[in-house]
């Protein structure tokens, strides 16, 4: 259940779009996006426990920081 969000094509997409800065110049990462943030409410509205919404939202909010990371390094590294 911790991996709802994560089992997502949005991010799917971002792992394997990371290096090179392909997510900016891709039209795509709208599609994948609109389907995560369907995905997040539909995930908010089924689930009757806070506490379990509470922690999906923070471990998908980690990872997104942990990938986020990841990126700047990434960044980093060229320059």
């Amino acid at each position: 259940m911790m991996k709802t969000l994560l089992d997502t094509g949005f991010f799917s997409y971002i792992q394997e779009n990371m290096e090179g800065n392909k997510i900016s110049k891709s039209n795509q990462i709208k599609d994948v996006y609109e389907d995560f943030i369907k995905t997040l409410f539909a995930f908010c509205k089924s689930s009757g426990d806070n506490m379990s919404i509470c922690f999906v939202l923070n471990y998908t909010r980690i990872e997104f920081v942990s990938i986020q990371k990841k990126a700047t390094e990434c960044e980093s590294g060229k320059k």
